[in-house]
């Protein structure tokens, strides 16, 4: 009885593990044929303060749109959400930085998404996607 026990709990354990597997395979397709993604190609971002350059960030987003209506609109203003985040980021970064600087993920998250909002209007995006967001370089700026 013992002996069945174990084979039976070992074929369940690989039923669940084949079954995660799939399913985790199945959503990676999802998310990287899905049209309501729209990737923003990566920006470098000086952090600036007392006139000189105290470090890098770089930082990559994807912004999930809710319908392929939004997402052909996301697309064409592209070029103008771009812009506003990287002078957003440069300002805000610009501003908050320190040497013990951490990030408020979800800060800053809304803030981006306010961005978009007042380019091509609310309801439009549902999330804005942090894929990368990395410091490259920290400098000490003289007090």
């Amino acid at each position: 009885m013992r002996k069945g026990g174990k084979c039976c709990s070992f074929i369940l354990a690989m039923l669940v593990l084949f079954s995660a597997v799939q399913e985790k395979a199945l959503a990676r397709e999802l998310t990287t044929n899905n049209q309501l993604f729209i990737e923003v190609e990566e920006m470098i971002i000086p952090v600036v303060q007392r006139r000189d350059v105290a470090g890098f960030f770089s930082i990559v987003l994807a912004i999930d749109c809710k319908n392929k209506k939004a997402s052909e609109k996301v697309e064409k203003y592209l070029p103008i959400i771009r812009d506003r985040f990287f002078w957003d980021l440069f300002v805000l970064l610009g501003v908050i930085w320190s040497p013990d600087f951490r990030t408020d993920i979800t800060e800053l998250k809304k803030r981006l998404l306010r961005r978009i909002e007042k380019t091509i209007g609310e309801d439009q995006v549902n999330d804005v996607l942090i894929i990368s967001f990395q410091e490259h370089e920290r400098r000490n700026v003289n007090s």
